[in-house]
């Protein structure tokens, strides 16, 4: 897990420098301490999803495209698993569930096939 957190620092620092931020910056955009983005990057500290996902807005990277970027030989599988939660993230709990559910029901008519 040290090197996940490390390779995800690192990926953070790099995508940051490439926006031109500070760690002050960053940690402006997404409403974050810039103490806490800095052991993020050090890979001291690991991040919540929720402040993963205020990193990622605060870059204007989708979350797929940045787990792809830390582990850019992740299956196929994934990446469509990485896109459909990018698309669910921003819907209400209710949309989700409605979303599940119909997924539920598809499948079960692709398994009669």
């Amino acid at each position: 897990m040290e090197d996940l957190a490390r390779r995800i620092g690192d990926l953070i620092r790099q995508l940051r420098k490439n926006k031109g931020f500070t760690q002050e910056d960053l940690a402006d955009q997404a409403s974050l301490h810039e103490t806490y983005i800095g052991k993020i990057e050090r890979g001291e500290k690991n991040l919540s999803l929720e402040s993963l996902v205020k990193i990622s807005k605060a870059m204007d990277i989708s979350l797929g495209e940045f787990f792809n970027m830390v582990e850019p030989n992740i299956e196929n599988t994934n990446n469509v698993l990485y896109e459909l939660i990018d698309l669910l993230k921003d819907r209400s709990l209710e949309e989700q569930t409605d979303f599940l559910t119909i997924t539920k029901t598809f499948t079960k008519m692709l398994d009669r096939k």
